[in-house]
């Protein structure tokens, strides 16, 4: 009886545990997203970063390319990684080095976050779950 009840306690420590664990968000992991996907026309200057309600992660970054060319290379990388909801760029300014921008997005959550794989995205980071490849940080 007493083995029996130190296991009920322990199962009931790893359930919360797990409980704890599957809605643990890893902003760090946005980082190497970026990093991944970020293409070396591309630079950031200022990044800021929230976590909404819903469990996305809604980011505002300032940046500049070496052309508009490259802006919109970014956009539809971005638009291919099913992590990274609607990029928006905006204010985009030609200037003397290229061209100056602002970019707004957020990181969405995996309906299936429960059933995590270590299947691959295109990028070559982990994914959550095989079926929308969505990113691991959620």
């Amino acid at each position: 009886p007493a083995l029996v009840e130190e296991l009920v306690r322990l199962d009931l420590r790893l359930q919360a545990a797990n409980d704890v664990l599957s809605r643990h968000l890893a902003p760090s992991e946005m980082f190497n997203l970026l990093e991944e996907l970020t293409l070396q026309s591309v630079s950031y200057s200022s990044l800021d970063y929230s976590i909404n309600e819903d469990e996305t992660i809604a980011i505002r970054m300032k940046g500049k390319a070496d052309s508009v060319n490259a802006v919109a290379l970014q956009a539809s990388v971005f638009g291919q990684n099913n992590a990274i909801v609607s990029p928006i760029f905006s204010d985009i300014d030609l200037v003397s080095d290229g061209v100056r921008c602002r970019e707004s997005t957020s990181f969405a959550a995996c309906n299936r976050r429960s059933s995590r794989t270590s299947s691959s995205t295109k990028a070559g980071s982990k994914a959550c779950c095989a079926r929308c490849n969505c990113s691991p940080f959620l």
